[in-house]
């Protein structure tokens, strides 16, 4: 079996991966926000947390994973080669803690994503908070009509799309963000 290395997942990898997975779920059964996320119970999942609860999506975490663990020894064992990693050794690598991140390379004060632990989603989007609650709606995900990942609409249609591929959802939200405060700004709101 080939090695692959990857790095630990970030915040941005959960949320494209929830984005993908709701926009196409694995039954093929209809799109929907799941009701619980089971993650590991690691420290980057902390900033996450309160962004999924104004979703109302629970998170539970927890130091293991028994379907998970079980479905990655599965296909370890139909996957290993003549040499291998034994189950146990697999096992013990899954429950081993991410190492940290390297910081991000701006400083804090000056990081355009910059946010701490007690800030809402409302102070971080002041714009699309402000929209969602009186000025329109914004689809976030593809759908069967239009294959771009975010959509400001109001009464009247489509405002604004964004592109089919981003690196991460946090910059689909920026981007959104700057549109909403442009339109704003441009209709005196």
């Amino acid at each position: 079996m080939e090695e692959v290395h990857v790095g630990p997942p970030t915040v941005n990898d959960l949320a494209t991966l929830l984005a993908h997975a709701m926009g196409r779920p694995a039954n093929g059964g209809d799109r929907q926000r799941p009701g619980t996320l089971y993650l590991r119970n690691r420290p980057q999942w902390q900033e996450l947390r309160p962004h999924l609860r104004q979703l109302g999506i629970e998170v539970v975490l927890s130091e293991g994973l028994p379907e998970f663990d079980d479905a990655v020894l599965d296909w370890v064992r139909r996957a290993k080669a003549e040499k291998g990693a034994s189950a146990d050794e697999i096992t013990e690598t899954l429950r081993r803690p991410f190492p940290r991140r390297k910081p991000d390379r701006f400083p804090a004060a000056v990081s355009p994503r910059a946010k701490t632990q007690t800030m809402s989603f409302d102070e971080f989007y002041p714009n699309i908070a402000w929209w969602a609650q009186g000025g329109g709606w914004i689809e976030l995900g593809r759908d069967d009509c239009r294959r771009s990942l975010i959509r400001v609409l109001d009464i009247g249609g489509l405002l604004w799309e964004g592109r089919e591929e981003y690196d991460s959802v946090g910059t689909v939200m920026d981007e959104a963000e700057a549109f909403i405060a442009q339109w704003r700004k441009e209709n005196g709101s």
